[in-house]
């Protein structure tokens, strides 16, 4: 791997350190105020490649709604997934990596475009992505590479602007009996295409399904997670509904323990059959040369509560279950051995990284990528003088409007309305001693929620005030069909 290409570093927004007392190191604060602005540019410091056939191609697998902690790579202790397992000793697997929303159509749109929530503006229902905006397929594309995507989720499709600076991009519409099409579908086209003889570099981005609700896989695959006691509890189900969408919260205490076995029965069975099919297709990529020749990364655009904190599904809340995500980046050639990461990174930052590790020179389109700092340097065994902030946002018409601010060890959310009627709402917790954030210390500690709550403030002010702006989309009655049915009806 070459050591030098990962050396970069990049100017842009993060975080700094919180010491006790509420003090803010006010350096990192500033750099994310100034991000957009122009009066810190991002610049790369290693010199570009100038011969696109030079470079590598670059395999963007987003395995939509997939836990962190359901793979057996972060220490989950039923066999779900030893394929990412497998890959994972050749790669540069992030501990602690978050999205910027938790659920796709934001959380993805951030992926590809280094811009949270909201600046880039895509975070409702009929919100699209601004034509405006610069996403990563466009500069790869100016920069030589052949830009292909395939998306089996219509938040993340040409319906909302996904496909910007794609020269193809397929997305699989689900058809009336089923929710989304299966991950040996959707990987069809990306075989054919892969079948072609080229001369440029590759982008490749696939987006695949079966981890989402109602959380698919073949016979036999639900029947290896299930555990006793039994009872049925589908995806979507009455007390699902009730409890999610029909703010009668008075129900959870109905959901029992054989409604939670089977719930993650479904859920880990889907991620076992994902990771198989994936680690067939990386086999294929081996044989054929290709994935020597390029960085492949393995990411989620959000995870999934299962219960948690008392609720289901996702785009709901910021907790870790549906923000910490898996990140697992393969160089070429592959690294010697698992190379563990644990500093704290957002997917908001692969932009940045991925044009540092392909010494590509950043855009020159205003706003491009710049809420992102490249982990480049991490790669190369650097560390970080400066704590990654890390903000995420769900706002959504019936879902409500939620706000967070990770600081380590804290996270603090701010709730103006949730999905459970809950008005102005403050929570503070300590991640080193709560993981699962379980206990709020607001109350407790009052001085740095005040701190964290004004900081997240000023940054969300600010990214509003340069926030691109689209007309909504008047969704058909087919779309709106498919949205319903993963759960994002209005």
């Amino acid at each position: 791997m070459n050591q030098a290409m990962l050396g970069a570093t990049k100017n842009g927004p993060g975080g700094g350190r919180q010491s006790s007392g509420g003090a803010l190191l006010t350096a990192a604060f500033l750099m994310l105020l100034a991000g957009c602005a122009g009066e810190e540019s991002p610049v790369a410091s290693i010199p570009p490649t100038t011969n696109a056939k030079e470079r590598p191609s670059v395999i963007l697998v987003l395995i939509d709604t997939l836990r962190r902690d359901h793979l057996n790579l972060y220490g989950y202790s039923r066999p779900t997934s030893p394929g990412l397992s497998r890959l994972a000793r050749e790669s540069f697997v992030f501990d602690h990596c978050y999205a910027a929303s938790s659920w796709t159509k934001p959380s993805t749109v951030s992926l590809l475009t280094g811009l949270y929530p909201a600046r880039h503006g895509a975070h409702d229902q009929n919100s699209p992505a601004a034509p405006e905006l610069t996403f990563l397929a466009e500069h790869l594309t100016e920069q030589g590479y052949a830009c292909w995507g395939v998306s089996g989720n219509p938040n993340a499709s040409p319906t909302f602007g996904m496909d910007q600076g794609f020269e193809r991009f397929h997305f699989s519409q689900n058809e009336v009996a089923r929710e989304y099409p299966d991950i040996t579908e959707l990987l069809e086209p990306a075989r054919a295409w892969l079948q072609e003889d080229r001369e440029r570099p590759l982008f490749l981005y696939l987006h695949v399904m079966n981890v989402h609700g109602p959380y698919l896989s073949p016979e036999g695959y639900f029947e290896r997670f299930l555990e006793p006691p039994r009872e049925d509890f589908e995806f979507r189900c009455d007390l699902w509904m009730d409890i999610m969408q029909r703010r009668k919260v008075h129900r959870r205490a109905e959901f029992a323990e054989g409604h939670r076995n089977e719930l993650r029965a479904r859920y880990d069975a889907a991620i076992a059959y994902t990771d198989e099919v994936l680690e067939t297709f990386f086999e294929e990529l081996r044989v054929s040369g290709l994935l020597d020749a390029s960085y492949l990364i393995v990411t989620s655009d959000h995870g999934e509560e299962l219960f948690d904190h008392q609720g289901f599904g996702h785009g709901f809340t910021l907790y870790d279950e549906v923000l910490r995500v898996p990140l697992l980046v393969r160089p070429p050639g592959g690294t010697q051995g698992e190379q563990r990461i644990d500093a704290r990174v957002g997917l908001v930052d692969v932009p940045s990284t991925l044009l540092d590790l392909l010494g590509i020179p950043a855009s020159d389109q205003e706003g491009a990528f710049c809420d992102g700092w490249s982990f480049a340097p991490l790669m190369g065994g650097a560390s970080r003088e400066q704590e990654r902030m890390l903000i995420g946002q769900v706002h959504r018409v019936k879902q409500g409007k939620l706000l967070s601010l990770r600081q380590w060890p804290y996270l603090y959310v701010e709730v103006e309305e949730d999905y459970s009627g809950r008005l102005q709402t403050t929570e503070l917790y300590d991640s080193s001693q709560d993981p699962g954030q379980q206990h709020n210390l607001a109350r407790q500690r009052q001085a740095d929620a005040q701190v964290l709550g004004q900081t997240l403030r000023e940054l969300f002010d600010k990214l509003e005030s340069e926030a691109f702006q689209a007309t909504p989309v008047e969704l058909d009655d087919e779309t709106l069909r498919q949205l319903e049915a993963l759960g994002y009806g209005n």
